[in-house]
């Protein structure tokens, strides 16, 4: 968890692609995209892996920031 400049808080979880279809994934991420739907825009989450989509962690981070 980290607060941004801006006052945003952003909850970044890592996951391995070995458990990044997990259920329990899954799960966190659902809970993650509510609490960040009800933080009325101060709230930011995210699961990271190390590459998705072509991008790497910090890639992944500064999309979801900007």
């Amino acid at each position: 968890m980290a607060k941004l400049k801006d006052g945003r808080i952003l909850v970044v979880e890592y996951k391995g692609k070995h458990i990044i279809d997990s259920r329990d994934t899954k799960e966190k991420g659902m809970i993650g995209e509510l609490w960040e739907k009800h933080a009325a825009g101060r709230g930011l989450f995210m699961i990271v892996e190390k590459s998705k989509d072509g991008l790497g962690t910090g890639e992944q981070i500064r999309k979801k920031i900007s």
